[in-house]
């Protein structure tokens, strides 16, 4: 198994990618601080770019009989904590040893539906990814609380709140991403200690350019390679 990424290895892989920190040192506080501030302000940043990269993730929800919606989000006290999704792909409930397919379904077909109070196991699901919290709606109301919802989303990874937070379980930022990372947090983080390199900011430009190609292509493809100044990178297309 590789190493654990964890937000203080990428901010010290930056950093020694521009002279600031060599292997063996330790890298200081005031240092470490500012890249976690410079990679906060780089994943919000990503939003307004359209440099947003999903990933997709299940998770289960308790069902509550008589109870046809759920909120799920990080904000008060959701049904179900977790990264707001962007969209729901695919859901099914799980009764006993059995799963039952749910259709994910639009706001115009629900609101098609005429009786909405209808109890039993819940057949569709409308998702409304509001802010701060997602709301998911159940047609029919559940009629069971021993059933649970399983859910595969679609979610965009966090900004860091801490340096021993993994890259992957933490942030929801695949293993694949660190070297991408690396180099347009070592570009960002260049400019405050005036050691700007040509290398990085070209590998960081190219790298910003391989991320925002990979928001628009979210369909499984095969595994390929991107060199980036000599330095091979290995991905899969999309999620």
């Amino acid at each position: 198994m590789g190493e654990t990424r964890t937000v203080r290895k990428l901010i010290d892989s930056a950093l020694s990618l521009i002279n600031v920190y060599s292997v063996g040192q330790t890298t200081s506080n005031e240092d470490t601080e500012l890249g976690l501030d410079t990679l906060s302000d780089i994943i919000l940043g990503f939003e307004e770019e359209d440099f947003i990269i999903p990933f997709a993730t299940t998770d289960i929800i308790s069902l509550v009989a008589g109870q046809p919606e759920y909120t799920i989000g990080e904000s008060g006290t959701p049904d179900l904590n977790t990264v707001r999704p962007n969209l729901i792909q695919d859901a099914f409930v799980r009764s006993g040893d059995i799963d039952y397919p749910v259709d994910i379904i639009g706001v115009s077909s629900f609101n098609g539906i005429p009786d909405k109070s209808t109890s039993s196991r819940p057949t569709k699901l409308r998702y409304n990814p509001t802010v701060p919290n997602g709301v998911i709606t159940l047609y029919p109301n559940p009629n069971s609380s021993s059933d649970k919802l399983h859910i595969t989303s679609e979610k965009t990874f966090t900004e860091p709140s801490n340096l021993t937070e993994e890259l992957v379980i933490g942030l929801g930022i695949p293993k694949s991403y660190f070297p991408f990372l690396k180099y347009i947090l070592a570009s960002e983080l260049s400019i405050h200690f005036d050691n700007e390199k040509a290398s990085v900011h070209t590998k960081a430009s190219l790298a910003k350019r391989h991320l925002l190609e990979r928001n628009f292509s979210r369909n499984i493809n095969p595994v390929n390679t991107l060199t980036i100044k000599g330095e091979n990178i290995t991905y899969s297309r999309g999620f």
